[in-house]
C-alpha cells in the first residue's frame, strides 16, 4: 500500500512541469497534447499492482487504447 502513495508524491505540481517530468518519470507523451495520458498510465499502474516492468515491455496505444 505504501508503494502506491511513492507515485503520487512523486508527480510535478505544475503544468508547466509536468511535460518534461512526465516524460522522464513515466515515458508518457506530452500533457498538453495527451491530457489524459498521465492520469491514465496511473490507473493502469494501480490496477496491475504497479508492474512498471510490464508497462514499459507494452506500446503506449496498447496500455492505453482510447489514447485522445
Amino acid at each position: 500500500m505504501n508503494n502506491k502513495r511513492i507515485i503520487f508524491k512523486e508527480l510535478p505540481l505544475e503544468i508547466e512541469d509536468v511535460d518534461k517530468e512526465a516524460y522522464e518519470k513515466f515515458k508518457v507523451p506530452n500533457l498538453k497534447q495527451f491530457g489524459t495520458t498521465l492520469v491514465s498510465e496511473l490507473v493502469y499502474l494501480l490496477v496491475n499492482d504497479l508492474n512498471f516492468q510490464k508497462a514499459a515491455g507494452e506500446d503506449l496505444h496498447d496500455r492505453v487504447p482510447n489514447l485522445e
